[in-house]
């Protein structure tokens, strides 16, 4: 599979060891439902980073040792990890398809874990050798194995441009071009995600996809692009009749649950194009005053 990231991040989770059976379970249930939970809130967090949806993530679970020692020493240095550790049992690649969530809906049998985001698996690998990772890895990125690794156990940043991925049976396009449709993709799936985002982005869905304020904003301001003047009964006829997108203008900053929407203050009416570019960038949602002037910079309004 070729994976074309963004110049974001790329995280490493260890799971647990093989000495415990409810992890090793709770191991496969995430990897086979798509989700990965914890109950600390600050478990996915890395100083001002946070897992987030297109990121990619390394996820580490059981080993087998060379040697004994004692436990403080095992995980004191890089040295210490290839001296004691002679492979990881499995070791995952997924790419993130969410940002970090809360849910109490039921996965594992001993704990609910809401603090939650979601993932698809590229790569699964089995029985893999330290040696290999010395080959695929940094130095510095094999530390990050090693600090994943002691408790409490979080999510930590590996350095992205140090990993081999080829050795890794892993194609990986890192350019501007590919980091760009990358990151297209995340904002269209930022925008269109549902139960798999914050509270707020839920918020801001419900009100852009609910029948009724849908139906009231269309009675209201009409099956025409309020931003560029597209009309889709215009270009589609019958098959385009009655078609419009719904934008919710409130920030989500400032979205809650008590929130009351106006459908005619706090709903707008956008054509496809209008819709994605207001969208494109996730933390720089246009308005719709910017994004009409925009239009007019260029001289393609049809107003």
């Amino acid at each position: 599979m070729d994976i074309f990231p963004p110049p974001s991040r790329i995280w490493s989770f260890y799971a647990g060891g093989d000495s415990n059976a409810q992890l090793v379970q709770n191991f496969k249930l995430g990897i086979q439902n798509g989700v990965w939970g914890s109950v600390h809130d600050g478990a996915f967090t890395e100083r001002e980073s946070t897992v987030q949806l297109g990121d990619f993530i390394f996820f580490t679970c059981g080993y087998k040792r060379k040697k004994e020692g004692p436990n403080q020493n095992r995980y004191k240095t890089v040295e210490s990890l290839v001296k004691y550790f002679e492979q990881f049992n499995r070791l995952v690649f997924a790419r993130v398809t969410s940002n970090v969530y809360r849910s109490d809906s039921p996965i594992w049998k001993d704990g609910i874990y809401p603090v939650r985001f979601s993932f698809e698996v590229i790569n699964r690998y089995e029985n893999v050798p330290i040696s290999t990772l010395v080959d695929s890895f940094s130095e510095k990125n094999l530390d990050v194995f090693r600090l994943s690794m002691i408790p409490p156990v979080k999510a930590r940043r590996f350095i992205e441009k140090q990993i081999e991925f080829e050795k890794l049976g892993i194609t990986y396009f890192q350019n501007e071009f590919t980091a760009r449709v990358t990151s297209d993709l995340a904002a269209i799936e930022f925008e269109t995600e549902y139960w798999e985002g914050t509270i707020q982005e839920r918020f801001t869905n419900y009100y852009e996809r609910n029948p009724g304020l849908r139906a009231r904003a269309i009675e209201i301001h009409g099956t025409t692009c309020m931003a560029c003047g597209f009309s889709f009964e215009a270009s589609y006829l019958e098959r385009g009749k009655d078609f419009i997108e719904v934008h919710h203008t409130i920030p989500v900053s400032e979205l809650g649950e008590s929130t009351k929407v106006d459908p005619g203050d706090d709903l707008v009416v956008l054509c496809s194009n209008c819709h994605r570019m207001v969208h494109r960038v996730k933390d720089d949602i246009l308005s719709l005053t910017d994004l009409v002037n925009i239009i007019k910079r260029v001289g393609r309004s049809n107003r």
